[in-house]
């Protein structure tokens, strides 16, 4: 199924913090945590002894301490801002074809030429994360996770709920089946532009009673798909 892709924009956001950081900071913290604990007596011991001077010790565990916290922060800071300049999250569309002919359940549906869009956030994982969002919502709902996540994840937009089509006139409206039908379209696309990827799928409401409906309508094409999950966020269907 030839499906052509056209990359709009892209922006830049925060992403998920790597484990290392997080031993890094541990170890800062360990090493702050020793030096106030080897010094407990000599800060107790400045507390109790009101109007005498500080001893040098405890002025070695002052300094300690906030040079240590100092450090920690700027390290961090510096991390959070080099990894928020590497991540991207693109705004992609597919633009559906005349193969999904077959597919559609009511030939009086004119979606050939229009476009499905999705932002996607590219991540070495096995798994493909797909959010499917709610009833008045689109992909950009799902941004915050993409830039947190560690998987590679994409937010789909169903037709015509983008917010440049909602009053383009081009994108009348279209019967459930069509949706969910073009649905399956752009998850086969998906995969295969990502044949060694499993599939999981994370649907919000009315994303998530669709999650039912592709099982419902359209059985053999789900079957194709490496699907391994399907996480159902407050559906509507019990």
């Amino acid at each position: 199924m030839p499906v052509s892709r056209r990359r709009r924009d892209q922006a830049s956001g925060s992403v998920r913090m790597p484990r290392w950081l997080a031993a890094l900071a541990s170890i800062l913290g360990t090493i702050l945590g020793l030096a106030t604990n080897l010094y407990s007596s000599q800060f107790r011991d400045a507390i109790s002894a009101s109007g005498r001077h500080i001893s040098s010790a405890v002025v070695s565990a002052v300094i300690a301490a906030v040079v240590t916290s100092a450090a920690t922060a700027v390290i961090y800071r510096w991390l959070v801002r080099r990894s928020q300049r590497n991540a991207q999250i693109l705004s992609t569309d597919i633009e559906i074809q005349s193969d999904v002919l077959d597919a559609l359940a009511d030939e009086h549906d004119s979606v050939v030429g229009r476009s499905l869009h999705y932002l996607e956030a590219k991540r070495d994982s096995p798994e493909l994360v797909v959010f499917l969002h709610g009833l008045g919502l689109d992909a950009n709902d799902f941004r915050p996770y993409m830039a947190e996540s560690k998987f590679h994840c994409v937010a789909l937009t169903l037709y015509g709920f983008n917010e440049d089509e909602k009053d383009d006139d081009r994108y009348q409206p279209i019967s459930l089946q069509t949706h969910v039908r073009l649905l399956a379209y752009a998850l086969k696309s998906l995969q295969e532009s990502n044949p060694k990827k499993r599939i999981a799928l994370v649907g919000f409401s009315f994303g998530a009673d669709v999650i039912f409906f592709l099982v419902q309508y359209c059985l053999e094409s789900i079957r194709a798909l490496e699907v391994s999950t399907a996480l159902l966020l407050d559906p509507n269907r019990k």
